[in-house]
């Protein structure tokens, strides 16, 4: 040492000795923490990115799903269109224009419609002031296609020469009574698409971008894009989501940034949906974050040096803290994986609960698998079905008795789909116990997918008995609509054969057939008239034309008319001298009608009554009484029923038919403002009750 070096205290000496002593093993205990801090920070931040990622896949896919439902809703107009037999004829022009304007409201998903003949000219447009004759589209690949093939088409994304805006058209073809096939066309309202596409929550915050089958730009948040007709076809995320992949991965702006770019196939179109953000905005909160947290960690790095430079000695407390903080980790690791297992519990109620459309087992294992975890008994109670799915089991009897005040603590969840409550489901504990929030989320969650499958288990049961209904109704059908061509064709062959014989026909032969022939005509059109007033029906355009009329003269006529058809019947009239109304005569006449030929069909003889009555000034009243077979206890509550015939199964089988007369006499009665109801009397036989109001 020199001489002229200031010699150090040796007190100050082994403080610095003893600090470091503390301080280098304290150093040496936090580089392991450092690097685990640090690895599992770069963990967080990768997953904070792919759960950002995740999220934006998942605002692709809805806005994928509202372009589907954009273009199907569409489709579903110019199907209608095209269905219309007013769209069929193009020689109607003013009123095909119309009835275009009508199919075009101002939040309609088209912003324009028209219809072009078969030689490509248009007959009437709405949205494109365009006088009829002076547009034609047969030049356009996409009309020829659907032209050719009679299936809808959607057109590329073009420009127009008519509008230069690029567009795209959904053509539906339409075969025209007077020859020929054109088509009605529609173009997409993208401005309208792109609005809703903004409206997706978190759609303001990104770019979204659909693309069509050719990868040609359709909608975009730039207008300049969209006009310069750009491609970007052969872009790695182009490509995939043409190919129907979901996903996102990381690109590159025309700038240089970096951005990331979630995609999506829109189902059934050949479309795609890109969602693109900047990276710097995409993760930026995750990326803050991050930084927070080194900020956080390296603050604590030198508050620990500093401490243990200035407080070596309280080493012990240090220790003590970390102790206390493993402590602490071991019980968040706990917790958590208290937590993964009820999420487990939650996958494999939700699995059941998919796995089949017996609710009755499934909710048996649901009820099941609460058990122990969130209570001691489980029960589900379904109202409509008045019946209760519990584990473990219990009789009946126990059952309709156990209230949630027999158990010390309960969770008591309705059930409800769609608005509609289905019942409850009950976690019953036999001891006290406190159900926190997160038993309280879980309960929730399971009680809400055991509604969503037993709402599917009744939609699935009402739709097998609408198709055994259907599959009733079309053999009935065939076989009645069989029975008069069948009898047509027998007597017209049967009349052929003799004249070819010998050039001559017996006059009275020839008669019978004939009134045979015209006898099975009347009931085919009559079988046919009703079909297509189930079609009016169901398309909500069965329309009344009323008109003051008497009833009486109107019924005096049915009657004489029903009595030439049978001689085992007396019909009898039984009315005042007049009674008036404001109906529709031709309606109210198939309505008596159809009652006098049901009871002329199922009665031996006897008499049949007619009455009518006035027995308040603003209504009357028909009635028709019988004195046949009646009909079944147990089908009565159904005669009014679509395609339902009450004597199917039974000896008078044979006289059933469609099952339609009395579900459309209904339907007209009640288009009148009436009522229509069957009365059965104790002596037999049916009396049907018809009341109308006096004026319209």
């Amino acid at each position: 040492m020199s001489a002229d070096q200031p010699v150090m205290p040796a007190a100050t000496q082994r403080d610095r000795s003893q600090r470091r002593r503390v301080v280098i093993p304290i150093a040496l205990g936090i580089i392991p923490l450092l690097v685990l801090a640090a690895a599992n920070l770069q963990r967080q931040v990768q997953e904070g990115e792919a759960l950002v990622a995740r999220d934006r896949v998942a605002l692709a896919t809805a806005a994928a799903l509202t372009v589907s439902g954009f273009v199907d809703t569409s489709f579903a107009t110019l199907q209608t269109l095209a269905a219309t037999p007013t769209l069929s004829n193009p020689t109607r022009g003013s009123e095909l224009a119309e009835l275009l304007r009508k199919a075009w409201p101002a939040d309609s998903p088209l912003e324009v419609i028209g219809l072009f003949r078969p030689d490509g000219w248009n007959v009437a447009l709405v949205g494109l002031d365009q006088a009829p004759l002076t547009l034609n589209v047969l030049d356009r690949e996409y009309v020829q296609r659907a032209r050719s093939t009679g299936r809808q088409v959607v057109s590329p994304a073009t420009v127009p020469r008519t509008t230069g805006v690029l567009t795209v058209d959904l053509v539906v073809p339409v075969d025209f009574t007077t020859g020929g096939r054109g088509v009605v066309s529609g173009s997409l309202a993208l401005t309208k698409l792109g609005d809703q596409l903004r409206a997706l929550p978190g759609g303001d915050a990104v770019q979204i971008v659909l693309v069509d089958a050719a990868g040609q730009v359709i909608l975009h948040p730039d207008p300049a894009v969209v006009r310069s007709v750009t491609s970007l076809k052969g872009l790695a995320e182009v490509s995939a989501v043409l190919d129907g992949q979901t996903g996102s991965r990381h690109s590159s702006a025309p700038d240089g940034a970096e951005t990331l770019v979630a995609y999506a196939p829109v189902p059934g179109y050949g479309w795609g949906v890109l969602v693109i953000q900047p990276t710097s905005t995409a993760f930026a909160l995750v990326r803050r974050d991050a930084l927070l947290a080194a900020g956080i960690l390296a603050l604590t790095l030198g508050f620990v040096a500093v401490v243990g430079w200035l407080l070596g000695g309280r080493l012990s407390l240090y220790y003590r803290q970390l102790l206390s903080a493993k402590t602490n980790a071991e019980a968040a690791q706990a917790r958590a994986e208290v937590a993964q297992q009820r999420l487990g519990l939650l996958a494999e109620a939700s699995n059941m609960l998919a796995s089949s459309l017996d609710d009755e087992a499934t909710l048996q294992g649901v009820a099941r698998l609460m058990v122990p975890t969130l209570a001691d008994r489980c029960v589900i109670d379904l109202v409509d079905e008045g019946r209760s799915v519990s584990y473990p089991d219990t009789d009946d009897a126990a059952a309709s008795t156990e209230r949630s005040e027999d158990f010390k603590s309960a969770i008591v969840i309705p059930l409800v789909s769609g608005g509609r409550i289905l019942g409850a489901m009950r976690f019953l504990a036999a001891a006290p116990r406190r159900y926190d929030e997160a038993d309280q989320e879980l309960a929730g969650e399971v009680t809400r997918r055991a509604a969503l499958a037993i709402e599917n288990a009744r939609l699935y049961r009402e739709t097998q008995t609408a198709v055994h209904a259907r599959d009733e109704f079309l053999s009935v059908a065939a076989h009645e609509l069989k029975t008069p061509v069948t009898s047509l064709k027998g007597f017209a062959q049967l009349a052929l054969r003799r004249l070819n014989a010998d050039g001559w026909v017996d006059p009275e032969a020839l008669r019978k057939a004939l009134e045979t022939v015209d006898r099975q005509s009347d009931k085919l059109t009559s079988l046919v008239g009703q079909l297509l007033d189930i079609s009016r029906i169901e398309a909500g355009r069965l329309v009344l034309n009323r008109q003051p009329i008497d009833l009486v003269e109107m019924l005096n006529g049915l009657v004489a008319s029903a009595r030439t058809r049978t001689v085992r019947h007396t019909i009898v009239l039984d009315a005042p001298a007049t009674a008036h109304a404001v109906v529709d005569a031709v309606r109210i006449e198939q309505v008596m009608t159809n009652l006098l030929d049901n009871a002329i069909k199922y009665s031996a003889g006897g008499e049949i009554r007619v009455e009518l009555s006035v027995p308040r000034p603003e209504s009357v009243q028909l009635g028709l009484r019988d004195h046949g077979v009646g009909i079944p206890l147990d089908k009565r509550h159904h005669v009014f029923d679509r395609f339902y015939q009450a004597h199917d199964g039974t000896h008078e089988s044979s006289l059933t038919g469609m099952g339609l007369g009395l579900y459309i006499s209904r339907q007209i009665v009640e288009l009148h403002g009436g009522t229509i109801h069957a009365e059965f009397p104790p002596d037999g036989g049916s009396r049907f009750v018809v009341t109308l109001p006096v004026s319209s």
